[in-house]
């Protein structure tokens, strides 16, 4: 019975680091938690066509995402803001134009690869970089244009289209969070050509890996 009792007693402290293991496996980390939520804000600069009559503004974002240790790939749902200065042009023999503010709405669904091994945890990778790249739809306020010289005035209706968007940033994985930095090229299809932007944000994200 003593040998008996002794086996078990080994047995029992061989099998307490798997067990811990296992047990960190079940409740931290990106296993438990797949959904990331987050939010950022930042500078967009226009660009093309729409640069020339806009200036660098800002964006606000909100996002949700879904990622595993499992794979690389992950995918995201995001709504942001963007307000785009006015500004004031001129146009090879027309007077001066100074616009409003341009403000635009988006809403993407994206997917993400990030360059970390499958089934890792996330404490082993405080940085990840990685590409995020999508489809959306973008809806363009109305904006007021004004002749400088005269003073008149003429606006233009808000539009809804669809874009494709394409970039990458870097995650800061901190305890109980993360931080990161992304950049995002967006191509909007318009009558005639395509609204361009590029908005910089740096955010906070919780959740997944």
């Amino acid at each position: 019975m003593k040998h008996v009792v002794i086996s078990l007693t080994v047995a029992a402290l061989a099998a307490l680091p798997a067990a811990s293991t296992v047990h960190a496996q079940t409740t931290v980390g990106p296993q438990a938690y797949p959904l990331g939520f987050g939010i950022a804000a930042g500078a967009t600069i226009p660009m093309g066509d729409l640069g020339d009559v806009q200036s660098t503004g800002w964006n606000l974002m909100g996002l949700v995402d879904y990622t595993t240790p499992h794979t690389p790939l992950g995918f995201r749902a995001d709504v942001a803001y963007n307000s785009l200065s006015g500004k004031t042009f001129t146009l090879p023999g027309q007077p001066a134009i100074k616009t409003d503010n341009q403000n635009v709405w988006q809403i993407t669904g994206d997917a993400v690869w990030h360059f970390r091994p499958a089934d890792t945890t996330a404490t082993s990778h405080p940085v990840t970089p990685y590409i995020i790249g999508g489809v959306g739809l973008y809806h363009f306020g109305g904006v007021t244009t004004t002749d400088v010289a005269t003073g008149a005035q003429s606006s233009s209706g808000s539009s809804t289209k669809f874009g494709l968007n394409i970039g990458g940033g870097v995650d800061f994985q901190l305890s109980g969070f993360s931080t990161f930095a992304e950049a995002r090229f967006h191509n909007v299809f318009a009558t005639g050509g395509s609204l361009k932007y590029f908005p910089i944000s740096f955010g906070v994200r919780f959740g997944g890996p």
